[in-house]
């Protein structure tokens, strides 16, 4: 989703949660939007699991208790 995207001086990242459920910085290369979902070319596998809410509490590194959202 759009609302999973954030910019920096570096590019267009995510924020993604491994599995030992800590917060990492992605960087992606971009595709078209469709609705309000963006097409991600590069950066991201289609298991990987992005942050999507609560996005100004995280930070690179952090453990968090994810919650699935489809």
């Amino acid at each position: 989703p759009v609302v999973a995207l954030s910019q920096d001086i570096n590019g267009t990242y995510v924020m993604t949660v491994d599995n030992d459920n800590k917060v990492k910085q992605v960087y992606i290369e971009l595709g078209r939007i469709v609705g309000n979902m963006q097409e991600v070319l590069k950066g991201l596998s289609d298991t990987d699991k992005v942050i999507v809410q609560g996005l100004q509490k995280v930070q690179d590194g952090v453990v968090v208790k994810p919650i699935l959202v489809k």
